[in-house]
C-alpha cells in the first residue's frame, strides 16, 4: 500500500475552497487518512513490524462493529417485510369481510350501541368535572373563608367568578383533563413506563384532590361547628373529606377510563386506514433500511480491502496516533473555509463533517 504524504493543513484548506466545504469531499479524504494511504508530511514513518498488528486489530474491531450494525439493519428490514405481508393479508380479508374476526380481534368491530351511550355519560362527567375543579378551588383557596363558606358555591356565583372576577378558574379543570389524557397514553406504553407514569399521575391527582377536600373541611367545619359550640371532628371522621374524594378523585378516574375506552372503540372505525398507513410507513422504513444496508456493505468491503492491503504490505505503516494527528491537520485546514463563510448552510456542512468524524475517525483508546 503506497503512502502519500502532504502538508494536510494546506491541502485541507485547498480542498475546502475548491469544494465550498462539501462534506462528501471531506469524508473521502478522511477515509484515505484513516486507511493510512494519506498522511501529513510531518509524520515520520517507522517499520511496519510494530505498527501492522495494532492497525489491523483496529480495523478488525471497526469491521466487526460495521457487520453488527448491518445485521441489525437487515433484521429490522426482515421484521418490517414480514409485517407488511401480514398487513396486506389483513387488508385482503377486510376487503372480503369488513368484520373478519381474525383481523378485528376478539373485541369485534366498532360498536355504536356501546360507543354512544358511553359518550353521553362521558360528556356529562366532563361538564361535572369542569364545574367541580373550578368551583372547589374558588371556594377553598380564592374566596375568603367565613360563615358563608359552603361545600360548593352557588351556580350563579360560580358563573360570575369564571366569567368575571376569576377567569383563571377555567384553566384549573384543564390540568386535570390533561392528566386524564396522559393516563390514556400511559396505557399504550410498555409495562415499566406504563406503571411508572400511572403511579405518578395517581399520586399527584390524589394529592391535589385531598388538598382541596382538606381545605373545604377546615373552612366549613370551623364555621359550622364553632358557631354551635360543638367539638370539631377529626378529618377522617368527617364526611366532607370522603364526599370530595368521591366527587373528585373517583369521578376523575371514571372519566379517564371512559376517555380511554371511547378512543379505543372509535379507533375500530379506522382499522382499514390504520393498516394502510402502517403499510406505507413500513415501506418507507424498508427503503431507508435498504440504503443503510447498502452503505454498510460498501464500508465493510472497504475495510476488508484495507485489512488485506496492510497484511500484504511490508513497508512502513502509520500508527493509530499518527493517523489521528493527520486527520487533525487536515480538519484544521478544511475548516478555515467555514470560519470565512459563517452562514447557516456552512454551519450545517460543518456539523455533517463532525458527525462523520465521530463515527469514522480513529479511536485512540483502542
Amino acid at each position: 500500500m503506497s503512502i502519500q504524504q502532504k502538508n494536510l493543513k494546506e491541502f485541507g484548506f485547498e480542498e475546502g475552497c475548491k469544494s465550498f466545504g462539501n462534506p462528501t469531499q471531506f469524508k473521502s479524504t478522511v477515509d484515505q487518512i484513516n486507511n493510512g494511504s494519506l498522511l501529513d508530511s510531518n509524520i515520520v514513518l517507522s517499520s511496519s513490524i510494530d505498527n501492522k498488528p495494532i492497525l489491523i486489530a483496529k480495523l478488525k474491531d471497526e469491521l466487526s462493529l460495521l457487520q453488527d450494525k448491518k445485521n441489525e439493519q437487515e433484521n429490522k428490514k426482515s421484521l418490517n417485510l414480514s409485517r407488511i405481508k401480514k398487513v396486506e393479508s389483513d387488508l385482503e380479508l377486510l376487503r372480503i369481510n369488513p368484520e373478519d374476526p381474525s383481523v378485528v380481534g376478539e373485541k369485534g368491530p366498532f360498536n355504536s350501541a356501546k360507543f354512544f351511550p358511553l359518550l353521553i355519560v362521558f360528556l356529562g362527567l366532563t361538564v361535572f368535572l369542569f364545574y367541580y375543579y373550578s368551583a372547589i378551588p374558588y371556594e377553598s383557596f380564592i374566596k375568603v373563608c367565613d360563615q358563608n363558606t359552603k361545600m360548593f358555591p352557588s351556580f350563579k356565583e360560580w358563573i360570575r367568578a369564571i366569567l368575571g372576577t376569576e377567569p383563571i378558574l377555567i384553566f384549573i379543570p384543564m390540568v386535570f383533563f390533561s392528566f386524564g389524557i396522559a393516563i390514556h397514553f400511559a396505557l399504550t406504553y410498555k409495562l415499566l413506563i406504563k406503571v411508572s407514569l400511572l403511579f405518578f399521575l395517581v399520586v399527584i391527582t390524589f394529592f391535589l384532590d385531598i388538598r382541596m377536600a382538606m381545605s373545604i373541611y377546615e373552612c366549613v367545619s370551623l364555621n359550622q361547628f364553632n358557631n354551635f359550640g360543638i367539638t370539631i371532628p377529626k378529618w377522617y371522621e368527617s364526611g366532607i373529606v370522603y364526599l370530595h374524594i368521591m366527587l373528585g378523585f373517583v369521578t376523575f378516574f371514571l372519566w379517564s377510563f371512559l376517555y380511554h375506552t371511547l378512543l379505543l372503540e372509535w379507533s375500530k372505525r379506522n382499522i382499514i386506514k390504520d393498516l394502510q398507513r402502517e403499510k406505507y410507513e413500513r415501506l418507507k422504513e424498508v427503503e431507508v433500511l435498504e440504503l443503510s444496508i447498502t452503505s454498510f456493505k460498501g464500508k465493510i468491503t472497504s475495510k476488508l480491502n484495507n485489512i488485506s492491503a496492510i497484511e500484504q504490505n511490508n513497508g512502513p505503516i502509520a500508527t493509530v496516533q499518527q493517523i489521528q494527528q493527520s486527520i487533525d491537520y487536515y480538519k484544521s485546514g478544511f475548516y478555515e473555509i467555514f470560519s470565512m463563510r459563517n452562514t447557516s448552510d456552512f454551519n450545517s456542512k460543518k456539523q455533517e463533517c463532525e458527525n462523520y468524524l465521530t463515527i469514522n475517525s480513529t479511536n485512540l483508546d483502542r
